[in-house]
C-alpha cells in the first residue's frame, strides 16, 4: 500500500473498495470500468487515481483488502490456536468450513476472490508471488502450530511431509477455483459440493502419513 492510500479517510476508502469489489467481481479485471467505480463511490476519477495510481494498483489494493478482512475475522473468531483441533486434517477441514461460512456472509468477496485467484496470477505474477509469500506466513500458524505430531509415522520427515501436503492442498484449491469459474451460476452451492469431495481426499492423506493406531 502506498502512503496516499493510507491517507484516504476511512469511510471514503471503504466506499471505494466496496465499489471496486462489486465491479471487479461482476466483470473481472479487463472488463471492469473505473467510471462505474467512481460513480458508486461518489468520487472523481482524478481523486481515484491520485490515491491508487492506476487500475492495476486499485485491483491489487482491493485484493489485499479482501484477504485482510478475512484474516481479521479469522483472528477474531479464533482468538487462540488452542481453540483449533489438534488433529492436522480435522483442523484443515475446520478452517475450510470456516472459509465457506465466511463466503456465505460475503458473497461478493467470494466472487471477487474467485476471479482474482485465476486472473492476477497470470496478469501480475511477481505481485502475486510476493503476496502469497506474505499470506502464507500469516496463515501457516493456523494450520500447523499446536497440532498433534505424535500421530505421524516415525519414518517420515515431518517437515517434508507437511510441505507436500500443503502443495497438494494448494493444487486442489486451484482445481476447485477453476471448476467454480466454469459454472459461476452455481455460486457457493458448488463450493459446498466441492467441500464434500474434499473430505475423502483428506482421509487419503491421513492414512498415508499417520500411524495405523492414530485415528
Amino acid at each position: 500500500m502506498n502512503d496516499l492510500y493510507q491517507q484516504i479517510p476511512a469511510e471514503k476508502r471503504e466506499k471505494i473498495l466496496q465499489a471496486a469489489i462489486r465491479e471487479f467481481a461482476e466483470r473481472g479485471y479487463d472488463q471492469a470500468s473505473t467510471n462505474k467505480i467512481i460513480q458508486e463511490a461518489a468520487i472523481s476519477k482524478g481523486l481515484l487515481f491520485h490515491y491508487f495510481g492506476n487500475k492495476k494498483q486499485l485491483y491489487l489494493a482491493t485484493f489485499d483488502h479482501c484477504v485482510a478482512q478475512y484474516m481479521d475475522e479469522m483472528e477474531e473468531m479464533i482468538p487462540s490456536l488452542v481453540d483449533l483441533p489438534s488433529d492436522l486434517f480435522d483442523r484443515i477441514l475446520y478452517l475450510s468450513e470456516f472459509k465457506y461460512r465466511y463466503f456465505l456472509r460475503h458473497p461478493l468477496v467470494y466472487s471477487f476472490l474467485l476471479r482474482a485467484y485465476s486472473e492476477i496470477s497470470k496478469k501480475f505474477p511477481r505481485e502475486v508471488e510476493e503476496r502469497l509469500h506474505e499470506y502464507q506466513k500469516i496463515a501457516m500458524p493456523f494450520i500447523l502450530e499446536g497440532i498433534d505430531r505424535s500421530k505421524f509415522r516415525d519414518d517420515l520427515d515431518l517437515e517434508k511431509a507437511m510441505s507436500l501436503i500443503y502443495l497438494c492442498l494448494h493444487a486442489i484449491a486451484q482445481r476447485m477455483a477453476e471448476e467454480a469459474l466454469q459454472q459461476p451460476e452455481k455460486g457457493l452451492e458448488q463450493w459446498e459440493e466441492m467441500l464434500s469431495d474434499y473430505k475423502p481426499m483428506l482421509e487419503i492423506f491421513k492414512h498415508g502419513v499417520y500411524r495405523t493406531n492414530a485415528e
